[in-house]
């Protein structure tokens, strides 16, 4: 498991060995019992019983050779059941809504924060943890299958980050590296198989100077006294409580 600390260790070093590092840090966390219990939650969450599915019938031949067996029945039948307990508990916890004193919370996080909330309870209950990224008056959510994070070994806050996405195998792996001081964006694909910058790092917050003549310019970019993405933790749902209980 990767820390901040590993990361400190190449931050300032060239952009290649970032990249080197970064491809390293998306490829552990692909193979982390956190991402694949996740995946199988998605599958869960969608109907699908990736438990059932994997089972197979066995039987022996007169060698003592493992075939399947392919003469008796073999039904299996998927259900939701996973998917209810997630969406009642998180319409139980944050059906009403938030209440904002004066107006204030919805000015500052859109008038559609209610909605990124339940997305986030919903991320969490299935995958555990997400993550809410807060910029320029947005919320984003990511769930732990496409966001790695890096956690400090002093304190444990979460420091860094990497969001990464890739629509198929033939295609480029997108990736976007967070950061206290700023933010960088980069992508692989087979032309490129060290990777490529996409967008310099920049700073979270773009401030903008007015003019007549050139209209709305982009003077300089600012960041966050803290660092804007933030973990969302479930303790209600879980894949291992709901697996146990069905099992029980």
């Amino acid at each position: 498991m990767k820390t901040y600390q590993d990361w400190l260790k190449v931050a300032d070093h060239s952009e290649l060995e970032r990249m080197a590092f970064i491809r390293e840090l998306i490829n552990e966390h692909k193979s982390s019992p956190e991402y694949r219990q996740a995946r199988d939650a998605e599958n869960y969450f969608a109907g699908q019983n990736t438990t059932i599915k994997r089972y197979e019938k066995i039987l022996f031949n007169a060698a003592g050779q493992a075939v399947p067996d392919y003469f008796s029945a073999n039904h299996k039948v998927a259900s939701r059941f996973f998917y209810r307990d997630v969406m009642q508990a998180n319409s139980t916890l944050l059906g009403n809504g938030v209440t904002w004193k004066n107006g204030a919370g919805e000015d500052a996080l859109g008038d559609d924060f209610d909605r990124k909330l339940i997305k986030a309870g919903r991320n969490a209950q299935v995958g555990g943890v997400c993550f809410g990224f807060y910029n320029n008056g947005k919320v984003e959510i990511s769930k732990i299958t496409e966001f790695v994070p890096l956690y400090d070994e002093e304190d444990g806050a979460l420091k860094a980050g990497v969001r990464f996405w890739q629509v198929d195998g033939q295609k480029p792996l997108r990736a976007t590296m967070f950061e206290m001081d700023g933010y960088t964006e980069y992508q692989w694909d087979k032309n490129h198989a060290e990777g490529m910058v996409r967008q310099e790092k920049r700073g979270y917050i773009a401030v903008y100077e007015s003019s007549e003549a050139f209209g709305d310019e982009i003077y300089e970019y600012r960041n966050y006294p803290t660092f804007p993405v933030v973990p969302c933790w479930s303790t209600t749902v879980s894949l291992h409580s709901y697996l146990h209980k069905i099992h029980s």
